[in-house]
């Protein structure tokens, strides 16, 4: 059985091309470029942009994958704070244990001490409670309520891209803003901005350029250490003319 043949043009170079009835895809013989046709009785032919469609299935690929691990980070961060939740259950029962049981003592102390001359109940009491009690009270507090939970917050800041304010910038009020603006912007920080007080008239009691305070998104910091985004408002005012 004789094969039958027709002829259609490359989109590319414009060669006629020979091409098998029956056949959906052929390759140019001249320029190379890949061609599927369509419509067979009109034969329509369609370039075959082969490396725009790998460059799309690569950029899909890309895009799962960031996905994947954009959902393992979200998922990473809720077991952490679920961690850090318990934590903070767990140590603020312990806490509350402890201070009514130095209440407790306390108590004790006044009854069984009771009127004796040599130290009365209430003033035993008292000295429990200022060189013990409260120490403990307060620094059980501080760690459970602010250091923990500051610690917990700057993980999450870290895991999100987070930079920490350099701490060779201290003391700020030293510094000059122009050094100081270069430093946090190659740390990568890209909000900083710098403001003029105007109020060098001889320089005598400031100098021109100097640091004088710096917020960071609207509250005023000493010193660095801790971990902010990228983007967070940093303020920088400084001693001008």
């Amino acid at each position: 059985m004789a094969v039958k043949f027709t002829s259609v043009k490359c989109p590319e170079c414009g060669a006629n091309l020979p091409i098998e009835e029956g056949r959906e895809r052929v390759f140019c013989s001249y320029c190379g470029t890949p061609v599927i046709i369509t419509n067979e009785n009109e034969k329509v032919i369609r370039h075959i942009d082969e490396a725009k469609i790998k460059r799309a299935e690569t950029d899909r690929m890309i895009q799962l994958e960031q996905l994947e691990l954009e959902k393992k980070r979200l998922n990473q961060e809720i077991r952490d704070a679920d961690r850090a939740s318990k934590l903070q259950s767990v140590l603020t029962k312990i806490w509350i244990v402890f201070v009514v049981i130095l209440f407790c003592i306390c108590i004790g102390l006044i009854f069984i001490q009771g009127n004796d001359d040599d130290m009365p109940g209430w003033a035993a009491a008292f000295l429990f409670l200022f060189y013990i009690g409260a120490p403990i009270a307060v620094g059980g507090g501080i760690l459970v309520f602010k250091v923990l939970p500051e610690k917990t917050n700057q993980k999450r800041l870290i895991s999100q891209g987070g930079i920490r304010f350099p701490k060779k910038l201290e003391p700020f009020n030293e510094q000059d803003f122009h050094h100081m603006s270069k430093v946090l912007e190659s740390s990568g920080f890209n909000n900083v901005e710098c403001i003029n007080k105007h109020d060098v008239i001889l320089g005598i009691f400031a100098k021109a350029d100097q640091v004088e305070t710096v917020s960071v998104d609207g509250k005023e910091i000493t010193s660095g250490g801790k971990i902010y985004l990228p983007d967070t408002p940093i303020t920088i005012t400084y001693h001008g003319k």
